[in-house]
C-alpha cells in the first residue's frame, strides 16, 4: 500500500512540473526585456540571412511590444551614427539629441509603413494581428536602415550600395508579411509592394526640400 502511494505522489509530482514547465512558445512570450535586447541583433542577422526560417521561430513572439523595442533599439542605434556624423557641427549633445529623438520618429514611420501593410494584408484576405506586422516592419527594417546609414557613407559606391540593400528589404518584408498573414506568396507581393511605393512617394514628397516648390507667380 505503500508503495502505490509512492508511486501515486511520484505520478502526481510529476504531472505538476511538466504543467509548471513553460511550452518554448510560453516561455518566448514572457521573456523578460534582458532577454530580447540580448535577441535583437542575433534576429536581425538572422531575418536577412534566412528570413522564412527566423519568421517562423520568432511567431510566438511577433507582437506590437517586442516590435517596439526591436525599433527603439534600432533608431538609437541609427540616432548615434547619424549624432557622429554630423558631430564637426553639433559636437557631443548633437549625438545625445540624435539618439534620443531618432527612436520617436522611428516608432512613427514605423507605424505608417506597418499600417500600410496590414491595411492591404486585409484587404487581400490576410488573417494576422497589427502586432505581427508591426513586429514583422521592426524587425526587417531597422537592420536595414542601420545597415544603408553605414553603407551610406562609403564614398562613390555608397549611395548605390544603399539603393541595393533598400531593394533587398523587400525579401524579408514579403516572407514576413506572407507568415503573419498566412497569405500565399502572389498576395504577400502585392501586400508589401503597393503600400511601399505609395508611401515611399508621400514621404519623398514631404521630406524634398522646401526650396525646391514651383515659385507662386504674382
Amino acid at each position: 500500500m505503500k508503495k502505490i502511494k509512492k508511486s501515486y505522489k511520484k505520478i502526481i509530482h510529476e504531472e505538476k512540473v511538466k504543467e509548471s514547465a513553460p511550452l518554448p512558445h510560453q516561455s518566448a512570450k514572457e521573456e523578460g526585456l534582458q532577454d530580447t535586447i540580448s535577441r535583437i541583433i542575433p534576429n536581425w542577422i538572422d531575418v536577412l540571412v534566412k528570413p522564412e526560417e527566423t519568421f517562423k521561430r520568432e511567431k510566438p513572439i511577433t507582437n506590437l511590444k517586442t516590435g517596439v523595442i526591436y525599433t527603439i533599439f534600432g533608431f538609437i542605434i541609427l540616432g548615434i551614427i547619424s549624432g557622429i556624423l554630423s558631430m564637426s557641427l553639433f559636437g557631443i549633445p548633437g549625438i545625445v539629441l540624435s539618439a534620443i529623438f531618432a527612436p520617436i520618429l522611428g516608432l512613427v514611420v514605423l507605424l505608417i509603413y506597418a499600417t500600410g501593410y496590414f491595411a492591404m494584408a486585409k484587404i487581400l484576405g490576410g488573417a494576422g494581428t497589427f502586432g505581427a506586422q508591426y513586429f514583422v516592419v521592426a524587425i526587417v527594417l531597422s537592420p536595414i536602415l542601420v545597415l544603408n546609414s553605414i553603407v551610406g557613407i562609403i564614398p562613390l559606391a555608397g549611395g548605390y550600395l544603399a539603393l541595393l540593400v533598400g531593394l533587398y528589404a523587400m525579401y524579408p518584408l514579403t516572407l514576413g508579411i506572407k507568415e503573419a498573414h498566412q497569405l500565399n506568396l502572389l498576395k504577400s507581393v502585392i501586400a508589401m509592394l503597393i503600400p511601399t511605393i505609395i508611401l515611399t512617394i508621400l514621404f519623398a514628397i514631404l521630406l524634398s526640400p522646401a526650396g525646391e516648390a514651383a515659385p507662386m507667380s504674382v
